[in-house]
């Protein structure tokens, strides 16, 4: 009750959080050390918080292929 709930992030924000850290690191661009370095520490972060995630990102991502799945069968 101390912080707005309008300022904290939704499972689901982080989880989009993480995975633009993800594809921002595996992507191919020149990041300075800093830049590198400061997004591993939110991931870390995240991850500290929500010990779960990678679990939780393949779940929807498991959902995400069975509802592409049901929709090319149709």
């Amino acid at each position: 009750h101390l912080i707005p709930k309008d300022l904290l992030f939704t499972n689901d924000q982080i989880i989009e959080i993480y995975r633009c850290c993800e594809d921002t690191l595996n992507a191919g661009y020149e990041l300075t050390y800093e830049q590198d370095s400061n997004i591993r520490g939110v991931q870390e972060q995240i991850m500290r918080s929500m010990p779960d995630i990678l679990d939780q990102i393949r779940e929807q991502d498991l959902k995400v292929e069975e509802s592409r799945m049901g929709e090319q069968t149709m």
